[in-house]
C-alpha cells in the first residue's frame, strides 16, 4: 500500500526557484502527477530530469472532479515512488490536488510537502501591501452576477484581499472591483512575477483600466488595499 506522495512546488516563472531537494526527488519518483502533459514534461526536461522510467498522469481542472476518486484508488496500490506537480506554484493551492490529497490521507497516505515559489506570498511582498492578516479569495466565478455577489461578501474584511484569475479575464475582474469598491479603490497587480516580463502596479482601480485596455495574456494576481 502506498505510504506517501511527495507535493512539490514549481517555479512560478524563474526556473532558478526550483528547490535541490525537489529536483531530487522528482529525479526517484517513478510516477509524477502533472496538470497539462506538454507543460509538465517541458518543466521536466528544463531540469534535465530522465522520463524513460516515469509515468506521467494527468490531473487538471477538466478532470480533477471525476478523476479524483478513481486516481486515489489506482495510487493506493502503487509501490513506486509518487510526486504531484503543478504547472505553476503549489499543487492544491488553486491548483489541482486538494481532492486527492484528502481522500489519500484518509487512507493513511503521509504528505510530504516540498516548498518553493509562491504567486501569493510574492505578489504581497512585491506589493508592499504586506499586513498582519490577509485574505486568499482565491479564483472568483466567471459570471459578473456571481462574481460581484463573491466581492460584496469579502467586502468588509479590513485587510488586504488578494484575488487570483487568469490573464485574459483581468479587464472584467477589473470592472467588478469598481462596482463594489469604486473606481478610486487602490490596487496592486503583480504580473509575470520572477521573469523579465514582471511588472508591478500600484494605484486606482480607474488608472489600471485605462492602462490595460489590451488584452492581457501575463499571469497575474490582484490585491485589494482594504485597510
Amino acid at each position: 500500500m502506498l505510504k506517501e506522495i511527495h507535493v512539490i512546488s514549481s517555479p512560478v516563472g524563474n526556473l532558478g526557484d526550483m528547490s535541490f531537494r525537489s529536483i531530487e526527488q522528482l529525479k526517484s519518483s517513478n510516477l509524477i502527477i502533472v496538470e497539462e502533459y506538454k507543460v509538465g514534461k517541458k518543466l521536466l526536461d528544463l531540469l534535465k530530469i530522465d522520463l524513460s522510467d516515469k509515468e506521467l498522469i494527468e490531473l487538471n481542472e477538466h478532470n480533477q472532479k471525476k478523476f479524483s476518486s478513481e486516481l486515489a484508488q489506482k495510487l493506493l496500490n502503487e509501490k513506486r515512488g509518487i510526486a504531484l506537480l503543478s504547472d505553476v506554484g503549489t499543487p492544491a493551492i488553486a491548483d489541482p490536488g486538494a481532492k486527492l490529497l484528502k481522500e489519500l490521507k484518509s487512507f493513511g497516505v503521509k504528505i510530504r510537502y516540498y516548498g518553493g515559489a509562491s504567486s501569493i506570498i510574492g505578489s504581497l511582498i512585491a506589493s508592499a501591501m504586506i499586513s498582519d492578516t490577509f485574505y486568499y479569495a482565491g479564483f472568483l466565478p466567471q459570471v459578473e452576477k456571481e462574481r460581484l455577489h463573491a466581492l460584496k461578501q469579502i467586502a468588509y474584511l479590513k485587510t488586504t484581499l488578494l484575488i487570483m484569475e487568469t490573464p485574459y479575464r483581468l479587464k472584467p475582474l477589473l470592472e467588478s472591483v469598481k462596482k463594489i469598491f469604486s473606481e478610486k479603490k487602490t490596487i496592486s497587480l503583480c504580473f509575470a512575477l520572477t521573469t523579465e516580463k514582471e511588472e508591478i502596479f500600484e494605484g486606482s482601480v480607474k488608472e489600471a483600466l485605462q492602462k490595460y485596455q489590451e488584452k492581457n495574456r501575463r499571469p497575474f494576481v490582484l490585491l485589494i488595499k482594504n485597510n
